[in-house]
């Protein structure tokens, strides 16, 4: 039996990526970083022209920060 490296396991779990985990904000958080209204906000996601929500569960819609932030960036890159 071949004897095992365990210092090869550690090193491959070193060269993992770590990733920024997805961060979701609900309506009035969304409000406080787009000068919108709530219900412009729920027509631009649904016409496609705002980033649209993502269904948590059955009473929770939020939106992903990243999303919003890419939203704003590229509105002020016009």
């Amino acid at each position: 039996m071949k004897p095992r490296n365990f210092n090869q396991a550690t090193s491959q779990s070193d060269t993992k990526s770590t990733t920024t985990p997805i961060r979701y904000i609900r309506l009035p958080e969304v409000r406080q970083m787009v000068p919108l209204s709530r219900a412009t906000i729920w027509r631009k996601s649904k016409d496609g022209s705002f980033p649209r929500p993502v269904k948590l569960s059955q009473g929770i819609t939020a939106w992903s920060v990243l999303a919003i932030e890419q939203w704003i960036a590229d509105k002020e890159g016009k």
